[in-house]
């Protein structure tokens, strides 16, 4: 998820088709070559991939329960059910990442929270996606996790009421992030006594 976040031109790769732009060679050209190695092993592994939706990786239920939302929306456009449906359809979607990230699969959870943006941006949509940029551990330059996340926390405080609830949980998880950069910030800091003499 991350991969496509940092090198968009690498969601254009086909099964066996080597159409992916190559950077010029600077610091981010390894991390490339980390990052297409993978997307072309998985490209190759499931050719079908690009071409699936986010639901199809749901259970039946929930399957069934975003057809007959979409299918509100499509026959009944007019209604009050269709002026609410994006919004449960992405509070569906939340709910869904929200139970994946909790169970520790934080890459999943984000294809949840990022289709749930999708169909109606919300605080809680974006609240999602902050955590998992701030929680992530495979990307190799935290610096580029931690903007998206505090880009994520500054929408999701651009959509809710100062004073309410929401609010706060927005302002504890931009507290949150702060904290976090400086103890990892202080974590790498070299420590002189540990130097070699």
């Amino acid at each position: 998820m991350e991969i496509y976040d940092r090198f968009p031109q690498l969601a254009k790769i086909r099964l066996f088709r080597m159409d992916a732009h190559w950077p010029a060679a600077t610091r981010e050209a390894r991390e490339y070559e980390l990052a297409f190695a993978q997307t072309r092993r998985i490209i190759n592994k499931y050719p079908d991939l690009p071409e699936k939706k986010v639901t199809d990786f749901t259970s039946d239920d929930y399957r069934k329960a975003f057809d007959k939302w979409q299918e509100i929306i499509l026959i009944y456009p007019h209604t009050d059910r269709a002026v609410e449906a994006p919004l449960r359809i992405a509070q569906a979607l939340i709910e869904l990442g929200n139970l994946y990230y909790n169970m520790g699969q934080k890459h999943f959870a984000s294809l949840f929270f990022k289709e749930s943006l999708r169909v109606e941006p919300t605080p809680e949509g974006h609240l999602g996606m902050a955590r998992y940029y701030g929680n992530i551990t495979s990307v190799l330059s935290p610096s580029w996790a931690y903007r998206r996340a505090f880009y994520h926390i500054r929408k999701a405080e651009e959509m809710v009421h100062p004073g309410s609830p929401m609010a706060d949980k927005v302002n504890w998880a931009k507290e949150w992030m702060n904290y976090k950069m400086r103890i990892e910030g202080l974590e790498s800091w070299p420590d002189k006594n540990t130097k070699k003499r």
